[in-house]
């Protein structure tokens, strides 16, 4: 028993130090601080801060080898949603992933109608289970039913107003698979301030490491590490529930790239936040919209796989 003990323990020992060159590999790689706080000018300016953000997390990936294709047939997306008029956006999403296998599909619809026929007619040829929970039950609580039925070893959360990019589910499954994370997600991402028509840089300068924080909106877990871990009862907060609770049964949280997501602020958005308290820690990119670069997977730049 001490033997194997010795053993789980020097191979997480081995894993950790790996998750930690990462780290010091994303620091290393980056040429410049201004790839993720010079202001795009026009299109070219944003072709170039999009290429420079792929060119580092190439630098980055590096040695970690591809998701088995057990990990990329295992996976599932769960989205609490009430907003109708969102159902294509998802849809969009869903049919936009490469490099999964088998997709399972929870939709948990959280509003007085529950019209999953968009859902069914889009989405029908996958692995798709809408399932219907009539307000007023919390976000927190739709979440973790839905999570009960994706019966999946990998789980995304997505949010049925973000954008996310095609390889968003493939590289967050082939970083799980190969490291001790028991979820993984943006602690630095871009978001797009509909308002005032601006795109920013949330807390820079924390990618490829651990960390105890992730944008809500990017979780995916590892659910065989996760344990009884659950969302929080609450509307507000529940993602940070979660990942505390991972964090106490002993899951380690990795942030991973900036890359192929952009959270949408606007009026309808659950959790309302004032635009000068949401920009706090963040940097402005610049007027320019880089959604439809991420939701149309913009090529690496030199041909190089993420």
């Amino acid at each position: 028993m001490a033997d194997a003990r010795r053993v789980v323990g020097a191979l997480r020992r081995r894993m950790m130090r790996t998750v930690r060159s990462w780290s010091g590999d994303a620091r290393r790689a980056r040429p410049d601080v201004r790839w993720s706080v010079s202001p795009p000018s026009g299109r070219d300016g944003v072709e170039w801060w999009t290429a420079e953000a792929r060119r580092v997390t190439a630098a980055v990936a590096v040695g970690i080898p591809a998701a088995p294709a057990s990990a990329l047939a295992d996976v599932a997306v769960v989205c609490v949603t009430n907003r109708p008029a969102q159902a294509d956006h998802v849809c969009d999403t869903v049919l936009a992933q490469i490099g999964v296998e088998r997709l399972r599909v929870v939709i948990v619809l959280n509003d007085a109608v529950g019209d999953g026929s968009v859902f069914e007619r889009r989405l029908g040829g996958l692995d798709l289970t809408v399932v219907h929970i009539a307000p007023p039950v919390s976000l927190g609580a739709c979440l973790n039913a839905g999570w009960e039925v994706a019966q999946r070893r990998y789980v995304a959360k997505i949010d049925d107003d973000d954008v996310y990019g095609p390889r968003y589910l493939a590289d967050a499954v082939r970083v799980l698979s190969w490291s001790p994370a028991a979820v993984v997600g943006k602690h630095t991402y871009l978001a797009r301030l509909h308002a005032s028509s601006t795109t920013i840089l949330r807390f820079p300068g924390h990618e490829w490491r651990p960390t105890g924080f992730v944008a809500g909106g990017t979780i995916v877990a590892d659910t065989a590490r996760t344990r009884s871990a659950r969302f929080g009862d609450s509307t507000t907060g529940e993602d940070t529930a979660f990942l505390a609770a991972v964090e106490r049964d002993g899951g380690l949280v990795l942030a991973t790239s900036a890359l192929d997501f952009v959270q949408t602020r606007h009026g309808a958005n659950t959790w309302q936040v004032s635009d000068r308290s949401f920009t706090g820690a963040s940097v402005t990119v610049g007027a320019d919209e880089l959604s439809p670069l991420v939701a149309a997977g913009m090529a690496p730049p030199d041909g190089a796989a993420i």
